[in-house]
């Protein structure tokens, strides 16, 4: 008599706020205890070697874990996650948190002081 192969579930599967440069690391689980494998859905914003996610651009990463089986188990229905990820503003920018863009900050300029003699 031949066994049914169990069903797996994926887990855990989170990412956290990431800026460009930052990297994290990913830690999904399956029911059946087996590896999760992932991928990047969105290379031109995130790329993953391993377990570990990089951020290169600004933009939505996502990310997709899976896990294709054994002989006792099947294969688990993919996971994804999106988040996203900002870009590093410059000291003289601000974050535009609408767009997801960099901006320059406004300079002010101050006329008219005149500072009293010193004696």
């Amino acid at each position: 008599m031949c066994k049914t192969k169990d069903a797996q579930n994926i887990t855990g599967l989170n990412l956290p706020a990431l800026s460009v440069g930052d990297k994290a690391t990913l830690a999904a689980t399956t029911n059946g205890g087996l590896a999760v494998s992932y991928v990047s859905q969105s290379t031109s914003v995130c790329t993953i070697a391993g377990v570990e996610v990089t951020a290169i651009a600004a933009g939505t990463c996502t990310v997709a874990a899976n896990q294709t089986g054994d002989i006792t188990h099947l294969a688990a229905t993919e996971v994804a996650v999106s988040g996203l990820v900002t870009p590093v503003c410059m000291a003289t920018e601000f974050l535009d948190v609408v767009n997801n863009v960099c901006k320059a900050k406004a300079t002010q300029t101050i006329t008219g002081l005149t500072l009293p003699a010193l004696s």
